[in-house]
């Protein structure tokens, strides 16, 4: 049964009122048809921008879109996408089309648009469902289908390639063998699709949690056109006793693993594409040296590559780094992991919801009790209830000048202070740190003066 919201219904009276006619139309009657809520409603008409506007004049409108026949009628405080039924001409770039013709056939509007699923219209008054490709029996049996042939809505725009893995991994369906087959004949046409836009769309398959389609990037090709670095990672056997799956498919079952934000997921995705170029073969036994340093670098690039943000970059190298770091649950050895690290608790977490899903993903025959992850971070949350950052010392800048310290050796001394501190929380008392500072006060002035005369020699006069 279809629900139209109250908000759609307004926007369709108008226009009806008006003397156009006005359709519900793709992703909110494909929600509706599968039980769900719509996010958004668009609304499909043969009212031209222009009329639109007209329509809306006593509506806040946004005519952002306005140049493909796409208005934003805000209704309740919220927006309505209303678009005029058009054609489509070539696709020049591979994204857009390099015009479009505006008309009054529904049918014809349909037909442009990229899946099945996703060609549907409902007319509100005769409550009848216009679907001329048969999506809602492609809904009924579960399948993701282009509407007509599938290497012409691929050559318009290839982002509909993964857009069509991104709905058979959020909606849990099956791609049929054709659209699947154009799939890896036009992967290549991905290189012209914008990064923002690839990486929209793989951040949405990376949440949805599914296999079939996580495995369809690889199976497609579409990994190798994008980044073949993770390509790559397939084709790296691991013969091991704690590795059945090759480092690609053991990525892919990590990623299923952890549970959280789009960093998390993308940390399990390359915690091990340093493995491409550290593979060692012993007695049969495969070997992975740093490849966790490697890991870093070769993530690095994918990262900025997608255009990710400075801070999720430092987060998910921070925790590839440390993935494979056998944490001790000795006081002392947490204390300096965390100081070295700049860890706070919160990076600690996540550590170990990394450290537990690439574990879950390694061998099932080895699977023991995972129950010692829970014990460490209990350990750790101890530990930062304890000094553990400069500021949590019982002295300060203030007090090391007292002492005669200057410029970088204040902040040197500090964290020298803090790792005594950390080795023996008996020791942070004002009157027991200014005694040690002061003791050391020579030593960093020594090695203050060795740094300025290396300085000055490097930079004669």
């Amino acid at each position: 049964m279809i629900r139209i919201s109250r908000l759609a219904k307004i926007v369709v009276n108008e226009l009806t009122e008006n003397g156009f006619k006005a359709y519900p139309v793709g992703g909110c009657i494909r929600d509706s048809l599968l039980g769900k809520i719509p996010h958004d409603w668009d609304i499909t008409t043969n009212a031209r921008p222009d009329e639109i506007l007209e329509v809306f004049k006593n509506y806040k409108t946004l005519d952002i879109g306005r140049k493909f026949g796409t208005i934003s009628v805000e209704v309740d405080d919220h927006f309505v996408e209303v678009t005029t039924m058009r054609k489509e001409s070539d696709y020049a770039d591979g994204r857009h089309p390099s015009s479009v013709i505006f008309f009054d056939d529904i049918y014809e509007d349909l037909n442009r648009r990229d899946l099945t699923i996703n060609a549907m219209a409902y007319d509100i008054y005769s409550k009848t469902l216009i679907d001329p490709f048969r999506g809602q029996l492609d809904l009924k049996k579960k399948i993701i289908r282009t509407v007509g042939e599938p290497e012409v809505r691929f050559s318009e725009d290839a982002l509909r390639i993964l857009r069509a893995i991104r709905f058979s991994a959020q909606l849990d369906f099956r791609i049929d063998y054709k659209t699947l087959y154009n799939i890896a004949k036009y992967s290549y046409l991905l290189k012209n699709v914008a990064t923002e836009r690839i990486k929209v769309e793989l951040d949405k398959i990376l949440m949805a949690d599914n296999y079939p389609a996580l495995r369809n990037l690889y199976n497609t090709g579409i990994f190798k056109v994008l980044f073949p670095p993770i390509d790559k990672m397939f084709k790296t056997t691991q013969n091991s006793t704690y590795h059945v799956y090759n480092v690609g498919d053991h990525a892919l079952m990590s990623v299923l693993n952890i549970s959280g934000d789009i960093d998390l997921k993308y940390t399990m995705l390359l915690h091990d594409i340093g493995k491409i170029v550290t593979k060692t073969t012993v007695n049969g036994h495969d070997h992975f040296y740093d490849h966790a340093q490697y890991s870093v670098a070769i993530a690095n690039k994918i990262l900025k590559k997608l255009k990710f943000p400075t801070k999720s970059i430092n987060r998910i190298l921070k925790l590839i780094e440390c993935h494979d770091t056998i944490l001790s649950t000795r006081f002392r050895s947490m204390n300096k992991f965390i100081v070295d690290k700049e860890f706070s608790y919160e990076d600690m977490e996540d550590l170990i919801k990394v450290q537990l899903a690439d574990n879950l993903a390694q061998n099932p025959m080895r699977l023991g009790s995972f129950y010692i992850f829970d014990e460490i971070l209990e350990k750790y949350k101890e530990v930062f209830n304890g000094p553990h950052k400069i500021k949590d010392l019982a002295v300060n800048g203030n007090h090391m000048k007292m002492l005669g310290y200057e410029g970088e050796s204040i902040k040197k001394v500090l964290s020298y202070l803090l790792k005594q501190v950390i080795a023996n929380n008996e020791l942070n008392n004002e009157e027991k740190l200014m005694i040690i500072a002061s003791k050391s006060y020579k030593q960093f002035q020594k090695q203050e003066n060795i740094q300025e005369r290396k300085k000055q020699e490097s930079n004669p006069v």
